[in-house]
């Protein structure tokens, strides 16, 4: 029994003991081994391709190319990606054709033996220079492509656009001229990548009746069946697919098809099971990755710190595809509109194509790129004016009911709890070391707010006779904690104790619809949906012990397997005892009214999702010390005060924070997927691509979260969603801190030790802070 309890994730045995099996390990009797070939251009005509020597080579059962699906386009919102590069390619790294083979060696050396001729095009790999007028478009047949949604019908009239959002509130040109002082500032973001540790796979067989099964370890496993369809052209019912328990991480890179159409387009032409199991390298420079951003903020302030106008234009770099970062365009606008009082407010955002890698979803789509920029805007405004930047954030937060940019009114909010919190435990506005030989210390502070996506689940229960209770979701658990998170909704409904909650794998035969784990939804549409399925299955079992205890359904209760009536406890029936066996034969067990098997679809819907918000926040403080004789950044101490609405699982929230602080250390400080000339990656790996280690986050006393509850209602027993606002005020906050400690300006992240010096430098504070180091050595150094 439990919610609000912390207890440590149902499967965590099984994988601190090595004993936890992911796809990637799954091997199938009689399986083929796929391999892709990818370009080496960025943009190029596709003048021929021969696979005839390939198709010879020893061990190879077949060679699949865009011949094959000539049709064969893909997205979510706009369908323009191909399954193999049909004609032209347009980044480095697209697939253009792929080999099964019985080894991976032989499907390797099979892949240097397709001959592809390119007549190469102009490549495009700057945003601004390829929706500029007179670029040659990327796309020209954009307007052909099929769209699903439609998130703004403005036409710029400039070319290589993808998708355009915007958000217009009031009079922003007026804002600025009655302001008494306006702060124009730009911002922009590296391209990122997710990191999974679990490299992307999938392993297709078809059946003697054409029936294809794909093993994955993707986030959505009924888009990727979706889409899977549409592209093979067969109906819905021939396609199975199975996500083991363990997936080994996602953050936003699983969230459409990757590996799953290849290894099904091979499987079908080769009638064995296939493999196709990315390399480090693919995962790198052929998935999918964070959006790099520039932002343009312009603000009106009056001299009491109250931001009047505000507009902001957004370019997004968006690669060579829309994939679902056709949806970041809109959804990322988000890091601008959940937590100010903005009387005028325009945001203009344009997603480019441009000729690299695809940009889709990564914690906080879209929405931690921006957050960056105006939490880094407005300690910006603070500084201007002389207020203090906590204060500043307080004069200008939006209130519980009260109506955002975009005209929706608050459910709920913590925003201001958080703030005050974060402040106090960083201890802000308190005396602290600031200087220490060439060591300057600072904090800073910034919010993060994110609306959490309120979308579909459903949910199936059933009793056995046991008293087990099996929970049949399509939830993945990415190593969020989804499965631990349903089983304790389940056993909280039950009364019952964890241990009896079985959670079964996922398998779109068997198990029901679920829109996918993104935009930190899960506990909040698969928690609705369990635990009104485990209400189904209450009713049907309270149906029945209500007969055998001459009671009323409404005098019942249950726990720990058994059921009884509430103001006469001893008149009781347990559980087992409602199923009957089968004296002669045993059988097994059944119902007199046969299974108990609960099921139910929760589908957000009225005023509560149409004309109001939930917002889940997260107010974050950092202290930093700054060399600046290197520039080199190390965090002493970083707090996350954190407002979930109720916590199903306090343990759980915590590890959501601290992963996701670590995630935003690495965005802040070091992160970047470096592209040459030529528009092709070159750090494709965990030895040039760096991320987070121990040794670049504070010591365990020094990361402290906190929660605080401000309970919704629509949520199961009040909860939200918290996976991505965790990760999104990091960076803003350690950029303010390094403002505070050395007095400049960051405006790019990653901020790494060479932006940092040369930016003191550029300010002559490296040489005055270093003069400053050598006088109180005496000269010496």
């Amino acid at each position: 029994m439990g919610i609000k309890k912390s207890i440590p994730p149902i499967d965590a045995l099984e994988k601190v003991t090595g004993r936890a099996k992911y796809c990637f390990d799954m091997k199938l009797q009689g399986m083929l081994y796929g391999k892709v070939k990818r370009s080496p251009h960025p943009h190029a005509r596709i003048t021929g391709i021969d696979t005839s020597k390939a198709e010879s080579h020893a061990g190879v059962w077949c060679v699949v190319t865009a011949k094959d699906y000539p049709q064969a386009y893909y997205g979510l919102g706009l369908s323009d990606q191909p399954l193999f590069a049909q004609d032209v390619v347009r980044y480095v790294g697209e697939p253009v054709a792929a080999v099964a083979a019985e080894s991976e060696r032989a499907a390797e050396e099979a892949l240097h033996l397709i001959e592809v001729g390119y007549e190469e095009l102009p490549a495009y790999l700057n945003p601004e220079e390829a929706i500029s007028p007179g670029a040659q478009p990327i796309h020209p047949n954009y307007s052909r492509y099929k769209r699903e949604y439609v998130t703004s019908d403005l036409d710029l009239g400039l070319p290589n656009v993808c998708n355009v959002y915007q958000v217009k509130k009031g009079d922003v040109e007026r804002g600025f001229l009655e302001a008494d002082l306006v702060v124009e500032s730009r911002f922009t973001t590296a391209m990122i990548a997710q990191c999974p540790l679990e490299p992307h796979v999938a392993i297709a067989d078809v059946d003697l009746e054409g029936n294809i099964t794909i093993w994955t370890n993707t986030q959505t496993p009924y888009r990727v069946k979706h889409q899977l369809c549409q592209m093979l052209r067969i109906p819905r019912h021939k396609v199975r697919i199975i996500v083991p328990p363990h997936v080994g991480g996602g953050f936003g890179n699983r969230v459409n098809m990757k590996a799953e159409g290849i290894a099904a387009a091979l499987a079908l032409k080769a009638k064995r099971p296939v493999k196709v199991a990315f390399t480090r390298e693919e995962v790198f420079t052929s998935t999918t990755v964070r959006h790099p951003y520039i932002v343009y903020i312009k603000d009106g302030v009056r001299k009491d710190g109250r931001i009047i106008a505000r507009y902001i234009k957004v370019i997004l770099d968006g690669g060579a595809y829309a994939d679902v970062g056709y949806l970041v365009t809109s959804a990322g606008s988000w890091g601008a509109t959940a937590a100010y009082d903005i009387p005028s407010f325009h945001l203009l955002a344009i997603r480019a194509y441009t000729n690299h890698a695809v940009g889709g979803a990564y914690r906080g789509f879209g929405a931690s790129q921006l957050q960056f920029a105006v939490e880094s805007q407005m300690d910006i405004v603070a500084e201007k004016l002389g207020i203090d930047p906590v204060e500043l954030r307080l004069r200008n937060l939006l209130d519980r009911g009260e109506e955002n940019v975009e005209g929706k009114r608050l459910l709920t909010t913590g925003a201001k709890t958080c703030l005050l919190r974060a402040a106090e435990l960083i201890g802000w506005g308190k005396p602290f070391e600031k200087v220490k030989g060439g060591l300057r210390r600072g904090r800073g502070i910034a919010l993060g707010a994110r609306q959490f996506v309120r979308t579909a689940s459903s949910a199936v229960v059933r009793v056995l006779d046991d008293e087990t209770i099996e929970v049949w979701s399509s939830a993945t658990d990415l190593g969020q904690g989804a499965r631990t998170i349903i089983a304790q909704i389940a056993a909280e409904e039950f009364k019952a104790p964890l241990s009896s909650v079985k959670v079964r794998t996922v398998d779109t035969d068997v198990t029901p619809f679920e829109t996918g784990q993104a935009g930190s939804s899960t506990t909040f549409k698969v928690g609705q949906a369990v635990r009104l399925a485990c209400l189904d299955a209450k009713k049907q079992l309270f149906d029945i012990a209500a007969k055998r205890l001459d009671a009323c359904v409404e005098d019942l209760d249950m726990e720990n397997g058994k059921i009884f009536v509430k103001y006469e406890p001893e008149r009781s029936i347990r559980v087992s005892e409602l199923f009957t066996y089968i004296p002669v034969m045993r059988a097994g067990p059944f119902s007199e009214y046969g299974e108990i098997i609960g099921r139910a679809t929760f589908t957000p819907k009225g005023e509560d999702y149409t004309a109001k918000e939930a917002v889940s926040y997260s107010a974050q403080a950092v202290e930093v010390e700054v060399d600046v004789s290197t520039g080199s950044v190390r965090i002493l101490k970083l707090v996350n005060v954190v407002d979930p609405g109720t916590p199903i699982n306090p343990l759980l929230v915590e590890a959501q924070a601290e992963g996701g602080m670590c995630m935003g250390i690495g965005a802040a400080l070091l992160e970047e997927l470096k592209l040459d000339k030529q528009g092709r990656i070159v750090n494709p790996d965990f030895t040039d691509y760096k991320i987070p280690t121990a040794l670049d986050v504070p010591t365990l006393g020094d990361v402290i979260v906190e929660v605080i509850e401000t309970p919704y209602e629509q949520g199961p027993y009040g909860a939200k969603g918290i996976g991505e606002v965790v990760t999104m005020p990091t960076a803003a906050a350690i950029a303010n801190a390094i403002f505070d400690a050395v007095g400049v300006r960051l405006t790019h992240i990653p901020m790494t030790p060479q932006r940092i010096y040369e930016a003191l430098a550029k300010e002559g504070g490296a040489h005055r802070v270093l003069k400053e180091y050598e006088d109180g050595l005496g000269g010496e150094v």
